[in-house]
């Protein structure tokens, strides 16, 4: 294969991944998808809301891209074109975010995330101390009644 047919192809692959990926950006909004029409109006008077829902919405189509990039079996350097022309669109993005924003809020995401899990560990400590208590609590009631039981037993034997 010459120089000429590689790039050719090379160049193929990319138009490829990107019409296929253009074509389930508008996917949702012309079969309905619910989730994103929902959230569309659900947020239409709250600018600020609508504006992460956008975001989110465009972040998600850009991680598809990388993920069908990282998924395929194509060499090396037509992944890196690839991605090097999606680093280009993120970066001309009329983004309203700049990294700044962005890391802060992933770290404020994250602080929280962590939060929520030591809650969910501290109740599950909680239930645990509650199932042992319950245990030990059945363990000596059953020990009592079948000590009751052994000896009218050996009273009724006598």
């Amino acid at each position: 294969m010459t120089e000429a047919d590689k790039s050719h192809n090379d160049l193929l692959y990319i138009l490829g991944l990107l019409s296929k990926k253009r074509e389930e950006l508008i996917s949702p909004f012309l079969n309905k998808d619910p989730e994103w029409i929902g959230l569309s109006f659900k947020y239409e008077r709250n600018q600020s809301a609508f504006n992460v829902v956008k975001e989110s919405f465009v972040t998600l189509w850009i991680d598809k891209h990388i993920t069908q990039i990282i998924e395929d079996d194509m060499p090396d350097d037509v992944k890196n074109k690839a991605m090097e022309l999606l680093s280009q669109y993120m970066s001309n993005s009329h983004s309203s975010w700049n990294d700044t924003e962005i890391k802060h809020s992933l770290l404020g995401t994250k602080l929280n995330i962590l939060k929520e899990l030591l809650k969910h560990e501290d109740v599950n400590s909680q239930k645990l101390n509650e199932l042992r208590y319950s245990y030990e609590k059945d363990k000596a009631l059953f020990e009592r009644e079948f000590q009751k039981f052994e000896e009218e037993m050996k009273k009724e034997s006598i």
